[in-house]
């Protein structure tokens, strides 16, 4: 027994005795080349020092080491199925200093995989992302030889190797000492090579990484190539070179006779008579000064409107140049017309780059600005469209009233800084000086724990935060005013700091160390990681897949099935078939509306969940990109829009096949038409805007890059046509309800393009002007600029209103006047959109006549909608035609729907294009799974087309399926009989 009781104590014990405390913790870090061809993979412990120094110098050294191995294989000393070399080194305390045994090894692998840090994004969790590198050499050592000149002797020896010795181990200094005394070796020491341009965080310049003879630094250069200036180098760098958060060198602003710029770094102001430059009359018709700024400053140009009358610009005096340096104004020299560039993508106006150039081209304030570094900007006379920084509002007049409100010019980084564990060193670009912090001295202690440094700046850019870390390191935090060089110890984190408005620094130059977790695997190691991440492909496509299904079985399947059960469930309590057969098809589809909205607002705060599940197939999750969430809107706008029409069809359809015969049917018609008209017009014009939007907004670019700008012209312009043709056309010779359906998208749309404007900008401009005022702006600015989208719908009312007047006097359109009048107006509606936005100025230059033109204009577009939609909703003389099914969904027949079990054969072209395009959706993903890029040219259109009728088709033919079974159990003979005997 006490044998027992002992051995339980001492297990006891052990069990409970506390573990030795681990200080250190193994990591991994790994290093690429800029070419992707030289991998250098460091084993070590968090806790190691040296191991911070040794990784910057390795980020330095490993693009002249890439260059060598290349060199190598150019001349045939290497290999070349052997394209890539893996250097790993491993941390060890007692080889810091010396040669240990078997130092360094030399091989040969078959095979090596770069595996991703991270897993991917997908709903398969722990599958990692494994590219084949293809065969490579293998340098295996330890971190006492991770010099330069140690490396480059190692590299120097990898010729010696062959298949037939694929094995080469060095284990004394002499070898090395002999390759590091020969030619070779010394010439590639003093090597000198230029890395490339890798960003300027919003300068014009670019910073180009030179290494030479071992020194690493960094020079500027200006977009034309010209070098500006070179960054005193440091032996290597824990934090790049990183560019200060951009801020404004001049305020401008003017009031009615004088225009102001401000220096905000030296507060001076300049200032500028504007009646001595430009005539009177120009001056209060001009809604905006337009500025181009040189990127030096030196050169200020600045001229009025772009939308002036031709004859402001006929003249020679219509741009200025401004000198801040001198304070001089002259005449800028007038140069020809530029060609037309594409407007802003946010544009109410006409498509995007089809407008003609404006007048104002010949400016050469238009020309300069945005191009060499030079910079636009514009103070307007809508102050709701001025921003100023709350720290410049004390620089603003406080005894003269505005009239162009003030903006910011000449937007620049000021400063670039970078460090070392020694010193931080932060360059001023302006004034080209340096400014020097010794962080031995301030840490004397402990600086060599430093591994990171993080800067930011405050709102006004005179003062520096930057914070001390690393491991083992007490994380430090300082203020450092940079003009009086006062350094203050700040107990705030960065993330603090950005909440009180400082901004982070901007990285200027590469990382070459990849993201945490990233590893290169060699030999049997790398072919596990890649099959294994071969076979995970197909099958996250598939759960993606899906996933995308079942999420679109929530927001619209489920919302199918409960509107129609909830109309049949009214049609039941109310013991009437005329719900079903009159207003009921109506209800439904608002129900449907209704519920999907519903059910997608549900899935909001699951986007995260959802994004993880279904990506990249589309949905509303959040993708961080406003032009990708309006792409993702407009996506399930445009499915919501097509099954609100097949959903009111197939309502109308189930009523037919239930209740024929039904005494009620007949007289309700009128009901349903009316309702039919509504809803077929109101998403039509959804289909109508989302498609206008698709080509305004230039996504051919996106779907087809690469495309000529003259051909990416032709094609948008092709398809612009086609469609005004088409439109025109089926107006014109379709049946009386199907040209109402179109005439009443048009009309919809119209009215809703106008409202939201309106609204908008009366939104806007409401606690700024009187309500005449704002009425008379609106007419002559907003309503203008607005109007060549609207002109072509007004045509298409016109058209209808024609159409409907030829029925009523008993005549029709044969098929070679229709199709003339059909080009007709195509031809006009192409010259709306590529010349409407000359009106603006057009009109604006009538003088007194101005108002009146465009109050005519209104009033035309107005009464045209309003009485095409008037006519839409006048009830037939006869009895309406039933609308057709649209042709690219299979809808069901009386006979689907009371006859399932037919027998009469019939292929189900539907389904079975629904399964074709499931197929190619799960093969592309498979190819984005594999190239990490959704494939272009045709391959996304086929993508968003496939998905498009996958996604309409599936809820369609699964609703359908559900509602006629579930018709079906409610339906019985007994019910149906009951139902149509009740008058």
């Amino acid at each position: 027994m006490s044998i027992i009781l002992t051995l339980i104590v001492l297990m006891s014990y052990i069990i409970l005795a506390p573990a030795p405390a681990t200080a250190t913790v193994p990591v991994s870090s790994t290093i690429a080349g800029q070419n992707r061809s030289v991998y250098v993979s460091l084993h070590y412990e968090d806790a190691s020092e040296r191991m911070a120094v040794i990784k910057a110098r390795l980020q330095q050294d490993v693009h002249a080491l890439e260059h060598v191995f290349q060199s190598l294989q150019e001349t045939g000393e290497l290999d070349g199925r052997y394209p890539n070399l893996l250097v790993r080194a491993g941390y060890h305390p007692d080889a810091e200093s010396g040669f240990a045994p078997a130092a360094a090894t030399l091989s040969l692998t078959p095979a090596v995989a770069l595996t991703s840090g991270f897993p991917m994004e997908g709903p398969l969790d722990g599958i990692y992302r494994a590219e084949n590198l293809g065969r490579a050499y293998v340098i295996d050592t330890t971190a006492g030889l991770l010099s330069f000149a140690d490396l480059l002797a190692l590299v120097l020896l990898l010729p010696r190797l062959n298949e037939q010795n694929p094995v080469l181990t060095v284990s004394d200094e002499e070898t090395l000492a002999q390759v590091k005394n020969s030619r070779e070796h010394q010439a590639f020491s003093k090597l000198r090579l230029e890395l490339g341009p890798f960003g300027a965080g919003g300068t014009p310049e670019g910073l180009v990484p030179v290494w030479q003879a071992g020194v690493f630094s960094y020079r500027a250069y200006d977009l034309s190539g010209n070098r500006l200036f070179e960054l005193q180098p440091l032996d290597y760098y824990l934090a790049r070179p990183s560019w200060s958060p951009s801020i404004s060198r001049f305020l401008a602003y003017a009031t009615e006779k004088e225009l102001y710029f401000v220096e905000l770094f030296s507060r001076k102001t300049h200032r500028i008579d504007l009646p001595a430059l430009f005539p009177q009359r120009y001056l209060q018709i001009s809604e905006s000064i337009e500025l181009a700024v040189s990127p030096q400053g030196n050169h200020i140009y600045f001229t009025l409107s772009f939308n002036l009358p031709e004859e402001f610009w006929e003249t020679g005096n219509h741009t200025y140049v401004f000198a801040p340096d001198t304070g001089e104004v002259r005449v800028a020299e007038a140069k020809a017309p530029g060609a037309a560039e594409p407007a802003p993508e946010s544009s109410p106006g006409a498509v995007t780059g089809f407008v003609d150039p404006l007048p104002g081209y010949v400016s050469p304030v238009y020309q300069l600005g945005g191009m060499g570094g030079w910079q636009p900007g514009r103070i307007s006379r809508y102050e709701y469209e001025s921003f100023v920084s709350p720290q410049w509002a004390a620089l603003l007049p406080k005894d003269s009233q505005l009239v162009f409100f003030p903006a910011g010019l000449l937007a620049q980084s000021r400063f670039l800084a970078y460090g070392s564990q020694e010193e931080i060193v932060v360059f001023d670009i302006i004034e080209q000086e340096y400014y020097r912090l010794n962080l031995k001295e301030l840490h004397p202690a402990d600086y060599k724990g430093i591994s990171n440094i993080r800067f930011a700046q405050n709102p006004t850019g005179d003062k520096i935060y930057f914070s001390l870390e690393g491991y083992g390191f007490i994380t430090a935090a300082y203020i450092w005013d940079i003009f009086t060089d006062a350094l203050e110890q700040s107990g705030k984190t960065l993330e603090e700091m950005q909440q009180e408005g400082w901004a982070e620094f901007t990285p200027g130059a590469a990382n070459y160390l990849l993201p945490p977790g990233s590893k290169v695997l060699a030999g049997n190691e790398a072919r596990r990681a890649i099959f294994s991440y071969m076979l995970s492909l197909p099958a996250g496509a598939l759960v993606s897949l899906l996933a995308w299904l079942g999420v679109l079985f929530f927001a619209f399947v489920l919302p199918f099935v409960l509107a129609y059960a909830a109309t049949f469930l009214a049609a039941l309590k109310l013991k009437s078939a005329r719900l079903l057969s009159g207003s009921g098809p109506a209800l439904t589809t608002m129900l449907f509306v209704a519920l999907s909205v519903l059910a997608i607002r549900l899935t909001l705060p699951y986007g995260n969940t959802i994004e993880r599940l279904v990506y990249p197939l589309p949905w509303v999750y959040d993708l961080r990109s406003p032009a990708a969430m309006l792409f993702m809107w407009g996506f399930v706008t445009a499915v919501m829009a097509v099954l609100t029409i097949l959903v009111f069809y197939q309502a109308r359809v189930l009523a037919r096949a239930f209740f024929q015969g039904s005494a009620g049917f007949h007289r309700e018609g009128k009901i349903v038409a009316a309702s039919a008209y509504a809803v077929y017009g109101l998403a039509g014009a959804v289909l109508f805007y989302l498609f206008y939007g698709f080509v305004g907004t230039r996504l051919l670019d996106r779907l087809l890059p690469g495309l000529p700008k003259e051909l990416d012209f032709l094609l948008v312009l092709a398809v612009l046509f086609l469609l005004c043709l088409a439109v025109s056309f089926f107006l014109l010779q379709a049946t009386p309800s199907a040209a109402r359906y179109l005439a009443a998208a048009a009309a919809f749309l119209g009215i809703g393009i106008i409202g939201y404007h309106s609204v908008s900008y009366f939104g806007d401009v409401s606690g700024y002007y009187s309500l005449s005022e704002a009425v008379r702006r609106f007419m002559l600015e907003s309503w203008l600029r607005n109007l060549a989208a609207i002109l072509p719908l007004t045509l298409i009312c016109i058209a209808y209103l024609f159409r409907m007047e030829l029925l009523r006097r008993g005549r029709t359109l044969k098929a070679p006047a229709a199709l003339a009048a059909a080009v007709l107006i195509a031809v006009s509606a192409m010259a709306i959109l590529l010349f409407g936005e000359r009106l603006l100025w057009f009109v604006s230059g009538l003088g007194y006549f101005a108002l009146p033109v465009a109050f005519a204009l209104f009033a035309i577009t107005a009464i045209s909608i309003l009485t095409a939609l008037a006519y839409v909703f006048r009830p037939p003389g006869r009895q309406p035609l039933p609308p057709e099914a649209p042709s690219s969904v299979v809808t069901p027949t009386a006979e689907d729907t009371l006859a399932p079990t037919t027998k009469r054969l019939k292929f189900p072209v539907g389904q079975a294009a629904a399964g074709v395009s499931a197929l190619l959706v799960f093969i592309i993903l498979i190819i984005e799974g594999v190239t990490a890029v959704l494939p272009g040219y045709l391959g996304l259109p086929l993508l968003l087309l496939s998905l498009f009728y996958l996604a309409v088709s599936f809820v369609f033919y699964l609703g359908r399926l559900l509602t006629v079974r579930l018709a079906g159990l409610l339906f019985t003979p007994e019910r149906i009989s009951e139902l149509t005997s009740k008058p």
